[in-house]
């Protein structure tokens, strides 16, 4: 097995942490896209921590694991050592160093973690949405997204999406190719909270070439070509003529946060519209 193969075993104590979509994020940085997950999503005892490790040594796993209760996470590099299982502590390192700052000593109580705000863990469900409704993902579900993102490939959705899901919103988007369709789930929706992204054809070009330049994109053989992107566009702007209320909004030469903020002004600006 080689080590893009190996079995990831992640390890939390409180029901209040959810870090797969950050494991997943960093595996994509070392280019693992596709990681095998096991989940131990309660660990409550030593017993617990043990079955994980023995078996991510049967299978030759990598253990990640966040235990706010050191007892637990003494066990844990108790198994470490004893198994030979390669693991990554998440939080203790963060509480030494942060004990060591604030030149205080750290708690062992497991609940610690609860006290987070909700607004934290709010942020980290509309992470997860976006993820699980990106690039058109599971359309019948479009109906639970506060937020709708639709436009022609490199008009920033994805981005836009992730930056707004940060800060808490359920976001989801959906993709406009030229000879299809969007899912008819679309057009179901409130029309209010649906946003089409245009952007100016030469820089669409311009932004295109680059993709297809820096990370040999599998696209059309006119993916950039000028042409191309203006009849893409047409299309586009078709069906936001006759999507019956989508706001549009023009993404050329703007930065992530400035659409975003754009998008929030809409969405409140419409909510201050509708009658008590």
């Amino acid at each position: 097995m080689n080590n893009t193969q190996r079995p990831f075993y992640l390890l939390v104590d409180t029901d209040q942490v959810t870090l797969e979509p950050q494991l997943r994020a960093a595996l994509a940085e070392c280019a693992l896209n596709e990681p095998y997950i096991v989940r131990y999503p309660l660990i409550r005892s030593r017993q617990d921590v043990a079955a994980a490790y023995e078996a991510a040594r049967r299978e030759n796993g990598i253990v990640v694991h966040a235990l706010f209760n050191s007892q637990l996470r003494q066990s844990a590099h108790l198994f470490e050592r004893e198994l030979h299982v390669h693991s990554i502590d998440l939080v203790g390192p963060l509480i030494a160093n942060l004990a060591d700052l604030l030149e205080v000593s750290p708690s062992t109580r497991p609940e610690l973690f609860r006290h987070l705000s909700e607004e934290y863990f709010r942020r980290i469900e509309a992470i997860e949405f976006a993820v699980a409704h990106d690039d058109g993902l599971r359309p019948h579900e479009l109906d639970r997204a506060e937020i709708i993102l639709v436009g022609v490939s490199r008009t920033s959705k994805t981005p836009l999406s992730m930056y707004l899901a940060s800060h808490g919103w359920l976001v989801a988007n959906v993709p406009l190719i030229l000879g299809l369709d969007p899912p008819h789930e679309l057009f179901e929706v409130d029309p209010k909270k649906v946003f089409g992204l245009v952007i100016r054809p030469e820089r669409l070009a311009m932004l295109r070439r680059v993709r297809l330049t820096r990370l040999g994109f599998n696209a059309p053989e006119n993916y950039a070509d000028l042409d191309y992107v203006r009849e893409d566009l047409r299309h586009a702007q078709d069906i936001f003529r006759r999507s019956g209320g989508w706001r549009v909004i023009d993404v050329t030469g703007k930065a992530i946060e400035e659409t975003a903020n754009e998008v929030i002004q809409l969405l409140h600006e419409e909510d201050n519209a509708r009658p008590a």
